[in-house]
């Protein structure tokens, strides 16, 4: 009996995904343009789900389903390296970039993973805004439309082995670094010596014991399945990770200028939905993680300012070389701005 229904379970799973495989291949024959595109993000968990299931028909139903997206999830692609370099020969035509492959197509990006430069997301959305124009130069000089400018996380920090609380735990860590050169910046000055590996790898490194914690997304985490064997997990403002959704140039300026007027007006709009989903993904992964039973570990104020303290200085080293000064220095000042504004607004009687 219980083998009969194993078998019934099988075949009607089958046939659902034969259905939406069907429907999938089905929607990209009917549509006159098909942007083929990769993703990290399994197809199971939220940011794909919003991607699937939002913003891909929000985009079909302003273009009369001429213009539509087939998404390649979970890496099945490659890693961002890979994924630029195939969007160069037009074997894709964009990507859903994490924090590694949004600096290589807009380079001003790097400054947003700064240790502890931003103390929240509505500090990040704020920049966002000041900075937004100049963005989007800076994607198209690169070869890039800018389709959603979104969130990953403030990544936690994750341990297979210790709690994660100061630079002495750091440095009796292995790290995995996947994040480009700014990650591996910040980890070196915490104390430990990273090891590059890419993000289609990083679960079975965990695995194997190449790498005992990361700093990644809790909503990745959770869809990697990893927690099962983490022992504990960091939460703090320390690294603001950001990501995007880009086209090619080439692709988007060959379609009808009419779909790219009506796409522009829905982008914004997306771009916050997207952001509140994730946002709200994220928090509830790493309360569902705790729940499990990962260890929570909460940094005291003294403990925050001795990282503070280890990694300020890298905001001035790398200054000029992985982003302009000016721009670290309008942000600086956007941010100062911002904190008094709603310092004044909170004291006010």
């Amino acid at each position: 009996m219980r083998y009969r229904r194993v078998i019934f379970v099988t075949i009607v799973f089958l046939l659902m995904l034969i259905q939406w495989t069907g429907m999938s291949e089905a929607r990209s024959k009917k549509a006159t343009y098909v942007w083929k595109m990769a993703t990290h993000a399994p197809e199971v968990i939220g940011f794909a789900i919003y991607l699937r299931d939002t913003f891909t028909p929000a985009l079909e139903k302003v273009t009369n389903k001429e213009v539509t997206i087939d998404w390649y999830w979970g890496g099945i692609m490659g890693d961002d390296e890979d994924w630029v370099a195939k969007i160069r020969i037009d074997q894709l035509q964009g990507a859903g970039f994490d924090g590694h492959g949004i600096v290589m197509a807009c380079p001003d990006l790097a400054m947003f993973q700064l240790p502890f430069l931003f103390k929240s997301f509505d500090e990040v959305a704020f920049i966002r805004e000041k900075l937004r124009q100049r963005l989007l130069r800076s994607f198209e000089k690169n070869g890039y439309k800018l389709l959603l400018l979104i969130d990953q996380d403030f990544d936690q920090v994750y341990s297979l082995k210790r709690e994660i609380r100061s630079p002495e735990d750091f440095a009796r860590t292995t790290f995995a670094t996947y994040s480009g050169k700014l990650e591996n910046e910040m980890l070196r000055a915490l104390g430990t010596s990273p090891i590059p590996i890419n993000v289609p790898e990083l679960p079975s490194s965990l695995r194997a014991g190449i790498c005992d914690a990361l700093i990644v997304p809790a909503i990745w985490y959770v869809g990697a399945q990893l927690y099962t064997i983490t022992k504990a997990v960091t939460p703090s403002t320390m690294r603001y990770a950001p990501g995007g959704i880009v086209i090619s140039n080439k692709a988007w300026n060959g379609i009808p200028e009419e779909y790219r007027k009506t796409i522009d007006g829905i982008l914004l709009e997306h771009e916050h939905g997207f952001n509140e989903y994730g946002h709200d993904g994220n928090a509830r992964c790493l309360r569902a993680m705790i729940k499990y039973g990962v260890k929570e570990v909460r940094l005291n104020q003294v403990e925050i300012d001795l990282l503070k303290q280890r990694t300020r200085p890298l905001w001035d080293k790398l200054a000029g070389k992985e982003y302009p000064r000016d721009l670290l220095d309008e942000v600086l000042c956007s941010l100062d701005e911002y904190r008094s504004r709603e310092a004044s607004i909170f004291i006010a009687p």
